[in-house]
């Protein structure tokens, strides 16, 4: 069984590389970052899987940045004339 420390710090990791790899992707808005760094600091306090409004509400604006990713990258391939 793996100690509950070691799966806080691999979550801890991936909520990490997650958040980093949205900050790359373009077209997404500074407003929609702020949302979800917002909801809870993964460096300063890991979130806790009970805490399900903290959960959906960082869910919904990571899908939100998602979201302004996908429409960026279609207008950039699909340029409306």
């Amino acid at each position: 069984m793996v100690a509950p420390v070691v799966i806080r710090q691999e979550r801890k990791e991936n909520l990490q590389a997650f958040e980093a790899a949205i900050q790359q992707l373009p077209g997404v808005q500074e407003e929609t970052l702020d949302a979800l760094f917002s909801v809870y600091r993964v460096v300063e306090n890991p979130p806790k899987e009970t805490d399900f409004l903290a959960v959906a509400r960082y869910n919904a604006a990571a899908l939100r940045a998602i979201g302004e990713a996908l429409v960026a990258l279609s207008e950039a391939q699909n340029p409306t004339p």
